[in-house]
């Protein structure tokens, strides 16, 4: 009985695996021959090969530095920034009153930028005389040569000291000419008048700094305004107005075109642009990521971090200060000079089936473009070093073809 269960058994198997293999040799179904052979190849490309980035240049797109959470003051070099302050209008019962005192409190942070070992930092304050917005730009407010209407000419406070950067930063007071209030309250209720004032550094300074400013989606110290009176009674009191509008303007020389330069608060970016009409449009693109390389010889920093991380957007006809069709980040290699972004796989592979060229803006991550000044150079794609250069790889396959 037991032979006779093994012989059973063992041509169970035997059948079963002769159905198997004769099965595995059908001819394909009709759906299958309509399939050319061997139609799906896997191919790799480089720019070292083709001449898949075309072009590297350096682009500006000033940018109203309006009410972002920081506020920039003071000259490094060629690099120039300054602040208008736009208060409240004082309240018209200060007209029976004498005023004593005017006073301006600034709360600095730690970031800095210039010399800020021997260095000097000094600014006068002066009294904004036209409206300004948040569309207003550094080449609005002064002209060709350097003049401007904006603000006036009479000192209203200096301030000539070398901040000690700390972790924890103590506020400055200034003292103001009192007038200012007596010019503000002449102004009409019913007008735009400024009720500003100018932060402009002298040309002695070699220090810019960074101060507190508000924001709307953040709780932040922000510039105040404090005039004291004498009141009804003979004693002196005071009243306080915290700024309502804060906003920083910055100029300063120009990057070399041949290279590919981002600098924050101006705001120059880099693009490059790029073509892969070598790639079929039916294919995909499974891996694509681009490598840059910092020229730490022609950048420049402030007292803060190297940032390690990048930001590259596909604008296409959108502005560059709006938001992006995609966005791809890029991040340093520790103690390195060499930037990767290694997930393009997607963007290229919708440049692919368009026109098969598009390009990418370069630029720091969230406010760090915003809130720093520092200057990025890397190298373009006619430096001389080859290994510097930047290098774009992408790995693709050719989708199957339907017989025709």
């Amino acid at each position: 009985m037991l032979r006779k269960i093994k012989i059973f058994g063992f041509f169970s198997i035997f059948s079963f695996l002769l159905f198997i293999c004769n099965s595995c040799n059908e001819k394909p179904t009709d759906l299958g021959f309509t399939l050319l052979y061997d139609t799906i190849t896997v191919v790799g490309t480089t720019s070292t090969e083709q001449n898949l980035i075309t072009n590297g240049e350096t682009i500006l797109n000033r940018e109203s530095l309006f009410n972002i959470g920081a506020i920039f003051v003071g000259k490094s070099d060629s690099l120039k920034a300054i602040t208008f302050l736009r208060f409240s209008r004082p309240a018209d019962s200060l007209k029976n009153y004498r005023i004593d005192s005017v006073s301006l409190t600034l709360f600095p942070l730690r970031y800095a930028f210039g010399d800020t070992i021997n260095g000097n930092f000094s600014f006068k304050i002066k009294a904004v005389t036209q409206f300004w917005s948040n569309k207003t730009t550094w080449d609005s407010i002064f002209d060709a040569a350097g003049n401007t209407a904006y603000f006036d000419a009479k000192i209203l406070g200096t301030y000539n000291q070398r901040l000690k950067l700390r972790d924890t930063m103590p506020d400055i007071r200034i003292k103001l000419d009192p007038s200012v209030i007596s010019d503000w309250l002449n102004f009409k209720p019913d007008t735009v008048d400024p009720w500003g004032l100018a932060l402009i550094p002298d040309d002695n300074s070699s220090i810019i700094n960074l101060f507190s400013s508000q924001m709307v989606t953040e709780t932040r110290l922000r510039p105040v305004l404090r005039i004291y009176f004498s009141n009804g009674s003979g004693k002196t009191d005071s009243i306080a107005y915290l700024s309502n509008i804060e906003s920083s303007y910055i100029d300063g020389d120009r990057p070399d075109p041949n290279s590919l330069t981002f600098q924050g608060g101006i705001i120059y970016y880099p693009k490059l642009k790029f073509d892969f009409s070598i790639i079929p449009k039916n294919s995909s693109v499974h891996k694509a990521e681009l490598e840059l390389w910092l020229n730490r010889g022609k950048s420049r920093f402030g007292n803060a971090y190297i940032d390690s991380i990048l930001f590259a957007g596909d604008y296409r006809d959108r502005k560059i200060d709006s938001m992006p069709y995609r966005s791809i980040y890029g991040f340093r290699f520790q103690n390195s000079n060499r930037y990767l972004f290694p997930a393009l796989a997607q963007l290229i592979e919708s440049w692919v089936r368009g026109s098969g060229s598009g390009e990418i803006v370069i630029s720091l991550d969230g406010l760090n473009a915003y809130r720093k000044l520092d200057r990025y150079t890397f190298y373009n794609i006619n430096d001389q070093d080859s290994n510097l250069v930047p290098k774009i790889r992408v790995i693709y396959s050719i989708r199957p073809q339907l017989k025709k």
